[in-house]
């Protein structure tokens, strides 16, 4: 059985409230992290930790600190890291820590086969989509940090130049955060507000750049025939290359998932300078220069 997003889907909608992970052959992270925050807001047990045969699946568990969120007492697999950051709590030391995450995203992409334009501009690219989400969680969502509900990961498919990027929080959802501003209207359901926040400048602030954070992701997504999925409360967003399709589910989120599924094969500077071109990215994503970088090639 794979573990991703949609049998994350059929466990809430059927108030599945036992999990045996013994069965699954694969588990991607938007399925592990809504596992993770099902189980820390006590709607879920796991079972048959211990009963996993399938070597590929618990080497993975291990590597991704998924046992370590459960508190099972199995160490985290420090090997083969470069096409993985593991499972990591959010909290407010989390941008303070830029130069380790800049670090890890370099060695990242350095698993991909990659020219060295092409990394740059994908460097700045990526690094931009992840900073802007988890700072998004901790400027805007009123989560809370201290249980380590609020979580990221990231994996890399180099096979298919995947790669996939997922963030849960159990802060307010997408329409509570309009609470403050012009925008808000209490008859309004979820689809408008998860709609409203895909647009260009839509903010309750007044900060340069603000209100872009998800409107320059998407619109990366839709340059480069990605995938995204946003769920908050009952309702989640598909964008899905052009297409966005909203979905309405009987079970109501605690919080906000977001799932990337970031297809880097056709991302060059052409796609990069259009994206600059229309406002949806700022030239060179404000990120300072990189020295190490010329290091790596």
């Amino acid at each position: 059985m794979r573990g991703n997003f949609e049998h994350l889907l059929q466990i809430t909608q059927n108030n599945i409230t036992e999990i045996d992970l013994s069965v699954y052959d694969f588990c991607e992270p938007a399925f592990l992290l809504g596992i993770l925050s099902l189980y820390t807001d006590k709607k879920i047990s796991i079972k048959n930790i211990d009963k996993i045969t399938n070597t590929h699946v618990k080497n993975y568990l291990e590597r991704c600190g998924f046992f370590e969120y459960i508190g099972h007492n199995i160490p985290l697999c420090k090997t083969d890291r470069n096409s993985l950051i593991e499972i990591t709590a959010i909290d407010q030391d989390t941008i303070k820590k830029v130069t380790d995450m800049d670090i890890v995203t370099t060695k990242f992409l350095q698993h991909l086969s990659l020219q060295k334009s092409d990394f740059d501009d994908l460097y700045k690219t990526f690094y931009w989509i992840m900073r802007e989400l988890i700072d998004n969680v901790l400027t805007h969502s009123q989560a809370d940090f201290k249980n380590k509900w609020c979580l990221y990961m990231m994996q890399v498919f180099p096979y298919t130049n995947i790669i996939n990027f997922c963030v849960v929080d159990n802060g307010i959802w997408i329409k509570e955060s309009f609470k403050d501003s012009s925008y808000y209207n209490p008859k309004l359901g979820y689809k408008y507000y998860i709609d409203l926040a895909l647009q260009k400048g839509v903010t309750r602030d007044r900060d340069i750049w603000a209100g872009n954070w998800l409107y320059g992701t998407l619109e990366i997504i839709k340059a480069t025939w990605s995938e995204l999925i946003f769920y908050s409360w009952d309702t989640y967003c598909q964008q899905k290359w052009l297409d966005t399709t909203y979905f309405s589910n009987n079970w109501f989120w605690q919080g906000n998932l977001l799932d990337i599924k970031f297809d880097i094969s056709t991302l060059n500077k052409d796609v990069i300078d259009n994206l600059i071109s229309k406002g949806a990215l700022v030239k060179w994503l404000d990120i300072e220069e990189l020295e190490h970088l010329d290091d790596l090639f």
